[in-house]
């Protein structure tokens, strides 16, 4: 499966978002972020070629990115200073990890001008690793419900001000019969982890 990306320049820098805005978005990865499962569809090493922007490569020469509008919308949330999460039950989390770090994209992280530090770590001629701009990651196989308690045990964020963003609804993530009450307000963290 050969994905070419259409995204590979914001078409204007990204301006932080105004209103009644969530502390935490938190994205699953296969088929939110990206169109295939990252533990079955693609197959390690995975290499970026060049100066690709939102292009790698795995064993096979297959080509594996974000969606067209990813960048944009992580770039979006991370200038608006919301944490950005990933929270995925992949069972090959360093490959996860991996397309993270090896996806680049067209943008800067928003200390990259005030800190001579972060600086150096922004990525040259404007561009980004992907990785850098999530706050924390909870990929590893089991339980959303667990991923979450950690996001917010981490970071003290209350589940009220997280937002979910996954290409499952909540009954496919967890099994209702374990968890009754899980499903009252779908999409929402806080009725997922109501007990």
């Amino acid at each position: 499966m050969t994905f070419n990306s259409r995204a590979t320049k914001m078409t204007k820098a990204p301006v932080k978002l105004a209103g009644e805005l969530p502390q935490m978005v938190v994205f699953d990865l296969d088929y939110t972020l990206w169109p295939l499962w990252c533990d079955t569809h693609v197959t390690p090493p995975l290499l970026r070629r060049g100066n690709d922007l939102n292009q790698i490569f795995d064993r096979h020469g297959e080509g594996v990115g974000f969606y067209p509008d990813v960048p944009d919308i992580l770039l979006q949330l991370h200038h608006s200073e919301i944490h950005v999460a990933a929270a995925s039950r992949t069972h090959a989390p360093k490959v996860a990890r991996q397309m993270l770090s090896e996806l680049t994209l067209n943008g800067s992280r928003r200390d990259a001008g005030r800190n001579p530090l972060k600086a150096k770590d922004a990525g040259s001629k404007g561009t980004l690793s992907a990785i850098q701009l999530f706050d924390s990651m909870e990929i590893y196989p089991g339980s959303k419900l667990e991923h979450f308690r950690e996001l917010n045990r981490q970071t003290g964020i209350p589940f009220e001000q997280m937002v979910r963003s996954s290409s499952l609804p909540p009954r496919r993530c967890e099994s209702s019969r374990s968890n009754p009450r899980a499903y009252s307000s779908p999409y929402q963290p806080a009725a997922l982890l109501r007990r």
